[in-house]
């Protein structure tokens, strides 16, 4: 019997450490389950600080597209300090129910010489987003290339385009573009010429071709006057459309343009191009334009404008948009093509 007593003892002993054993175990295991629950808790919360930080880059790149393809403050893309007062500063600017923030941390303008497109105009701006009081960071680059399209556009009431200018005004890409734009205007069907040798039906009676046979203020035409033309103006001619003024390519000859014999007012409402050192002679005549006149001399030196000097230029818009109401004119646009790629992740 006391044998007996002893083997249950040493059963009911065996159970209680199995028992303390499973109890250890399963308290191993729910403090590794929570503290997996804990880790699983703060790697949520950074994916969602690590989204929301991108969520706020993201932000800025989209505010500064916009602003520079929409903000007409934003004139000039070529002024650093321009676009970055457009955009607001550099920041913080709060994203609003995020608690997130952007900066606008880098404008960086391509210089034109320093690439393989100088034609194309690229400025790249650096956005951080970011958590504040963490160091969460997402770091984005947008980069904005313009192309240019369209027509060119004069930049005032008179621009010299070339080397026979005093001062060249601006750049040769304007210049070929000009030049370009005038060998499409005179290649057009509907440009009406002047020459030296102009046709009858188009005379007045002494003979001298007249303007007011063929111009008129309420329909814009194309028109050219060859040098070494004589054209009637002796009495007043309104007239608007597109008037070429053209020299003789081998830059010798007359290069002389007369107006004549004069004594009336030629009103011109649109653009006027001078090319190849062309040179307008009015006599009494007066000549005022309404829109802008453009002077392509080439390689001619030029002593002063190939008009005369008591001609009145204005500078004047509603004249040039009527150019592109009947086709004449498509001012120039550029189309913009934004790309963007990370730089930096900071969790």
């Amino acid at each position: 019997m006391m044998i007996t007593r002893q083997h249950q003892g040493k059963q009911r002993g065996a159970v209680l450490i199995m028992t303390l054993s499973l109890l250890t175990l399963a308290t191993l295991i729910a403090v590794a389950g929570m503290g997996g629950a804990l880790i699983q808790e703060r790697i949520a919360g950074s994916q969602r600080q690590i989204a929301q930080a991108f969520l706020a880059a993201e932000q800025g790149m989209m505010t500064a597209l916009t602003t520079l393809t929409t903000d007409a403050a934003v004139s000039d893309w070529n002024d650093q300090d321009g676009i970055l007062a457009a955009l607001g500063g550099s920041g913080p600017h709060p994203v609003n129910g995020s608690g997130s923030a952007f900066w606008t941390a880098d404008v960086h303008i391509i210089d034109p010489e320093d690439s393989d497109q100088p034609h194309v105009h690229q400025t790249h701006i650096t956005v951080i987003g970011q958590i504040p009081y963490t160091g969460t960071q997402r770091i984005l680059r947008l980069a904005l290339a313009r192309y240019p399209a369209g027509d060119p556009v004069p930049m005032g009431g008179y621009t010299c385009l070339g080397n026979g200018c005093g001062d060249p005004d601006p750049t040769a890409e304007s210049t070929a573009a000009w030049h370009d734009y005038v060998h499409r205007l005179l290649s057009a069907e509907s440009l009406f010429t002047w020459t030296s040798d102009a046709l009858a039906e188009v005379a007045s009676g002494d003979g001298i071709p007249c303007l007011r046979d063929r111009m008129t203020a309420e329909h814009p035409g194309l028109y050219q006057i060859e040098a070494g033309a004589t054209v009637d103006v002796s009495s007043d001619v309104h007239g608007a459309g597109i008037l070429i003024l053209t020299a003789p390519d081998s830059g010798t000859g007359d290069s002389s343009i007369s107006l004549f014999p004069g004594g009336g007012t030629f009103h011109f409402e649109g653009l006027v191009i001078l090319v190849g050192g062309a040179e307008v002679n009015t006599g009494t005549a007066n000549l005022h334009i309404e829109g802008a006149v453009i002077e392509l001399p080439g390689d001619t030196p030029l002593a002063g404008s190939g008009l005369p000097a008591d001609t009145v230029v204005n500078h004047h818009l509603p004249a040039l948009e009527r150019l592109t109401n009947v086709g004449l004119w498509d001012p120039q646009r550029m189309t913009i093509t934004p790309t963007w790629k990370e730089l930096m992740s900071l969790f």
